[in-house]
């Protein structure tokens, strides 16, 4: 798991790491959910296991 994705994903959803991939319980509640649903996805990818699977770069 890469490590700045774990930082990533307490920074975003206020969780500990050790709830990685679960998500707040009030997040439907926010305006910006849709916004919210695309980070997490990179959060997830970002914090993959298998190193292949994560981004290969920062470049888009």
């Amino acid at each position: 798991m890469s490590s700045l994705g774990v930082v990533f994903y307490e920074a975003v959803s206020g969780l500990n790491r050790r709830r990685l991939p679960e998500l707040s319980p009030t997040l439907s509640e926010r305006p910006d959910l849709d916004s919210l649903l695309q980070v997490n996805r990179i959060i997830l990818r970002t914090c993959q296991p298998e190193v292949e699977r994560r981004y290969q770069s920062a470049a888009v």
